[in-house]
């Protein structure tokens, strides 16, 4: 009867120590997943991050901004009787 209780206990406590090695293992494959995931995830934010400053370059260039202002705002460039100097020793500037 002890031998039999000892047989159980044997076989009980492999059974638990397969269990834990088994849920390590798939725990392990899990987080593999999840972390190639991630740099998929990481990957594809920074192409967009280059993306972005890319096109804020080419939004801000002043060549940009200049051909905007013509062809969408209507604007020129000034006349040379339209340009004001104001002197930079004048007070309070």
């Amino acid at each position: 009867m002890k031998a039999t209780r000892n047989h159980l206990l044997l076989i009980l406590g492999a059974a638990v120590l397969l269990l834990a090695y088994v849920w390590q293992h798939i725990e392990g494959i899990r987080l593999g997943y999840r972390l190639e995931r991630l740099q998929g995830e990481v990957a594809r934010l920074h192409n967009a991050v280059v993306h972005q400053r890319v096109r804020l370059s080419s939004l801000t260039a002043l060549e940009r901004v200049g051909m905007v202002a013509k062809e969408t705002l209507g604007m020129r460039s000034p006349r040379p009787e339209e340009i004001i100097t104001i002197p930079h020793d004048l007070p309070g500037l």
